[in-house]
């Protein structure tokens, strides 16, 4: 009688020892497919964000050689040119806003 309980006993723990791991199992199972799909997906994050750089780094590369060749000698002189502006050969002075500078000593 003792053992047919005790054996009984083993019996109920074994079974819920395996539906326990079962449950184990297929929690895994889920987490592992969630896990890969959240990594898939910044993989694929990654991926865009890494062609949109590119793309933000070549129009920044642009915008400064656009910006460059604005400040370049040659098309300021283009520019006075095309505003009619006339180079003063010997200035006494140069005026910036409130600034007024003297050119002779």
């Amino acid at each position: 009688m003792f053992n047919k309980r005790r054996q009984q006993k083993w019996e109920m723990i074994s079974k819920v020892a395996l539906v326990v791991s079962g449950v184990v199992a297929v929690i895994t199972v889920f987490s592992g497919v969630f896990l890969y799909n959240g990594v898939v997906q910044l993989r694929n994050a990654n991926q865009e964000n890494s062609e949109l750089l590119t793309w933000a780094e070549l129009k920044n590369a642009d915008l400064k050689s656009d910006f460059y060749n604005l400040l370049d000698f040659s098309s300021l002189d283009q520019l006075a040119q095309s505003l009619n502006l006339v180079k003063e050969q010997n200035p006494d002075y140069l005026k910036v806003g409130g600034l007024q500078v003297s050119a002779r000593n």
